[in-house]
């Protein structure tokens, strides 16, 4: 049975108050104290109720009903703008509610589904786009389109990292995607996780990502952070860098390797490889990955590099 968190607890809790007080009799309204009412105490004139709603016929549509989704309205911090999304109508809102007006509605394309917004540094709203497969972002000024970018096939998730300037979307079919803020700018990054991710937020060095129906929370470490790598420095990372350098300063020296890219560099590069593959080796599901065989593969990369150095007859 896995437990549960205080927080999921306290939720349960007051659900639980909540459905036993609207149960019990006397709860929702508090009986007359004895004698009457209190001196000075007016009942307030009960107002005759209306007749029932009419709501006309049923209506059967050929499209799916949405399902019911939060995170739709956004409110800038120049309190008087609010952003909707209505993934309904396909469109999104612009309003002025200190004024109590519409300033702008962007009509989108069939099943867009508009969902989750955010707001960045420079004031752009960016609307994960559910059934268009895309993040659509909004300038002020007065407010247009500037971009749709396509992301992947599910986006659900945004989120807004103002260290990195970018956008992370959690996707549906489990892709992460950064992006820069800029509205023309493709993605920096798409990471492979598991399927049905739903949130994502930024939690200082890495990224707290959702999942719907198992209620699992996983952590993304933000490893190109300049802050991060200033907090988690290390000497020994250096040590290991300088040792994979003297490997390959040796294997130069002796003419076995190849002098025209500089020890220090191929030390960097090798690090990377090694690094992306132990993360696929802790993020893999399913098939099994097999660490030493992939150690194997990357010392005959380093060694002998892609090309077919085969003789044709």
């Amino acid at each position: 049975m896995k437990a549960k968190s205080g927080q999921e607890l306290g939720v349960r809790m007051v659900m639980a108050l909540a459905l036993a007080t609207s149960c019990v009799p006397g709860v929702k309204e508090s009986p007359a104290p004895p004698g009457g009412p209190e001196p000075g105490f007016e009942q307030p004139p009960k107002v005759p109720s209306g007749p029932p709603p009419e709501f006309g016929s049923p209506v059967t549509s050929q499209r799916p009903v949405k399902p019911i989704i939060g995170g739709t309205l956004l409110v800038l911090d120049d309190a008087r703008t609010a952003l909707a999304s209505d993934p309904d109508r396909n469109r999104v809102y612009v309003t002025d509610y200190r004024a109590e007006k519409l300033v702008a509605e962007f009509e989108l394309e069939s099943n867009d589904e508009p969902g989750r917004l955010v707001v960045d540094a420079e004031g752009q709203v960016h609307v994960a786009l559910r059934g268009g497969g895309a993040v659509l972002t909004l300038v002020p000024g007065p407010w247009r389109i500037a971009s749709r970018r396509p992301v992947c096939a599910a986006p659900r998730g945004l989120a807004y990292d103002a260290e990195q300037g970018q956008i992370h979307v959690a996707c549906a079919e489990g892709l992460l995607v950064s992006l820069p803020i800029a509205p023309d700018a493709p993605p920096v990054r798409r990471l492979q996780l598991e399927r049905d991710l739903r949130d994502v937020v930024v939690d200082g060095n890495s990224l707290l990502v959702s999942k719907f129906r198992s209620a699992e929370v996983l952590t993304i470490e933000l490893r190109q952070s300049a802050k991060f790598m200033k907090e988690a420095s290390n000497p020994k990372f250096g040590d290991l860098l300088r040792m994979l350098a003297g490997f390959v300063s040796e294997g130069q020296a002796a003419g076995e390797l190849s002098a025209d890219v500089p020890a220090p560099i191929v030390a960097r590069m090798i690090f990377g490889i090694l690094d992306e593959l132990a993360l696929a080796w802790l993020l893999q599901r399913g098939e099994k990955f097999d660490i030493v065989r992939a150690a194997d593969w990357v010392g005959a990369l380093v060694t002998r590099g892609l090309e077919n150095r085969r003789s044709t007859p």
